[in-house]
């Protein structure tokens, strides 16, 4: 009697395990088959093709970051009011910056640059540096949307942002941050193409942008994000060339316009003419940029002209890289503009000489030592400073 009430619940068992294995034969049995020509496919079946799609964009996003430290006084940006003699030897957090690229399909994609900067408040603040969708048709018609540097001069398209990039151990004066007291407009937010022109050997290329320019006020930031003060948009167009028969030229230039009205509705043509020269290779690189700034009222007439350029050279030996660089800047003080903003770039004249060392320490870091002789608001001043750059 106590053998059969075992047996029986232990025979259910079986029946019960047989009938699931029954089951999932026939389900496996089922999957297998092919669907019949003209059938859809169950959602079931869709969802792991849906799921592959996205992965696929998720897959091609990449993330870097890059950033330094530093000791010493550097004479370029963010300089504290009376120049590079008022400044303190400090060891420096300098920005931090995330870099986003995605690739949505063949055409598309999506670039973003965000950074994490710090100066003498000693306080960090974050900003979105680029943000650009771009859809690129072929080599010879490429189009961004967003915010974007614009195609003025050389050195900030080719750097970017990343110190770690950089021989030196920051940019030149000509393009130093609107919001750091440069001259030039750096950042637009608008609409940038470039492509080929078919040239054949000789490599000519045009750029193009339409953005909204820049204010001159206090009521409103230098970059302007997203409000223009006028319906007036700003105009860039240029030419550059690179050859085939010298690779490591790439020579060009290009005409910036656009009309800015001050709180006080003066208005003034704004027009900047910069051309570079550069030749780089592995071994050895050769910077050369000028700019020239024009303001004009519209009532009076009266124009006041900025100039600013430098040259910079360094050969490579090895991990190590020798620098020079020299840069000269004139900014009026009687230019009706540059004076009505929160931030004002120096009038007068500003010289700098720098030299030094860039050492590579991998393929991730490198190190910097810099000398600069440097006269700004009309003083000499000396200073020097090492940098620590990494990508990670």
């Amino acid at each position: 009697m106590e053998r059969h009430v075992i047996a029986r619940p232990l025979q259910c068992f079986q029946r019960a395990l047989a009938s699931l294995v029954l089951v999932c034969l026939y389900a496996a049995a089922a999957q297998a088959q092919p669907v019949p020509p003209g059938a859809s496919e169950p959602a079931a079946a869709q969802e792991p093709t849906e799921q592959r799609a996205i992965n696929s964009v998720l897959s091609s996003t990449r993330i870097r970051l890059y950033t330094d430290v530093g000791f010493g006084r550097p004479p370029q940006e963010k300089l504290p009011e009376g120049g590079l003699q008022g400044s303190k030897y400090s060891f420096q957090m300098a920005d931090i910056e995330l870099f986003i690229t995605s690739r949505l399909s063949d055409q598309w994609s999506v670039l973003a640059d965000i950074l994490f900067t710090s100066d003498f408040s000693n306080e960090f603040e974050s900003e979105t540096d680029r943000l650009l969708i771009q859809y690129s048709a072929n080599n010879y018609f490429r189009v961004g949307f967003g915010k974007f540097n614009s195609g003025i001069g050389y050195y900030p398209n080719q750097f970017h942002r990343a110190k770690f990039y950089q021989i030196a151990t920051g940019r030149p004066l000509m393009f130093s941050d609107e919001d750091n007291g440069g001259v030039l407009p750096i950042h637009q937010v608008g609409i940038t193409a470039q492509g080929e022109i078919p040239s054949g050997a000789l490599g000519l290329h045009y750029i193009a942008e339409i953005s909204n320019g820049r204010a001159f006020s206090l009521a409103s930031a230098e970059i302007q994000n997203f409000a223009d003060r006028d319906n007036f948009k700003a105009v860039n167009g240029g030419l550059f060339v690179r050859p085939d028969a010298a690779p490591a030229l790439d020579a060009g230039f290009t005409v910036y316009h656009d009309k800015v009205e001050t709180d006080t509705h003066a208005k003034f043509d704004e027009m900047i003419t910069a051309v570079h020269a550069t030749w780089v290779t592995p071994n050895f690189e050769f910077l050369n940029e000028l700019a020239v700034l024009k303001h004009t009222a519209e009532a009076g007439d009266t124009t006041d002209t900025t100039k600013t350029f430098y040259t910079q050279i360094s050969p490579r030996f090895g991990v190590t890289r020798p620098y020079a660089r020299y840069e000269y800047q004139d900014v009026p003080a009687t230019d009706p503009l540059f004076g009505l903003g929160d931030v004002s770039p120096a009038a007068g004249v500003r010289k700098a000489f720098s030299a030094g060392v860039h050492y590579s320490l991998g393929a991730f870091a490198v190190i910097k030592v810099q000398y600069d002789r440097a006269q700004q608001f009309g003083v000499w001043a000396n200073g020097a400073h090492a940098q620590l750059a990494v990508a990670f």
